[in-house]
């Protein structure tokens, strides 16, 4: 495991953040959370090197979450995962750095190409 690097991840539905831990822990210190803000506030404690969030929340959109994670976490790789992916917030966010990197949702069932970009990733970045 590589523990110093540390991925949170953020979906209000528990069971695909389940999901995506599931795949990137064998790799990953993973934490995961349902709420937006308990996550914000964790990452005021926590340094995190990855922050994965889902875009469709209830609470505060993943655009929204990402923009305020960069005030927090400036240097954290920051990645957006949609199902709409064309959205005007989408691009605005991407336009002013709040997400680094995204993808489809659908991709969540690929977990060797999830890895393998993950990795990538951060042999780029950190």
């Amino acid at each position: 495991m590589k523990t110093t690097i540390k991925i949170l991840i953020l979906d209000d539905q528990l069971e695909s953040a389940q999901s995506l831990q599931g795949i990137l822990r064998r790799e990953y210190e993973v934490i995961i959370f349902v709420d937006p803000y308990e996550a914000l506030n964790y990452l005021k404690l926590e340094k995190v090197s990855l922050i994965i969030s889902d875009q469709k929340m209830p609470k505060m959109s993943g655009v929204d979450f990402l923009a305020e994670v960069r005030s927090i976490q400036p240097s954290s790789i920051r990645f957006l995962v949609s199902g709409h992916l064309r959205s005007q917030p989408f691009k605005e966010a991407i336009d002013n750095d709040d997400i680094t990197h995204y993808f489809e949702k659908t991709n969540f069932n690929h977990q060797p190409e999830i890895i393998k970009i993950i990795d990538s990733l951060f042999s780029k970045n950190l």
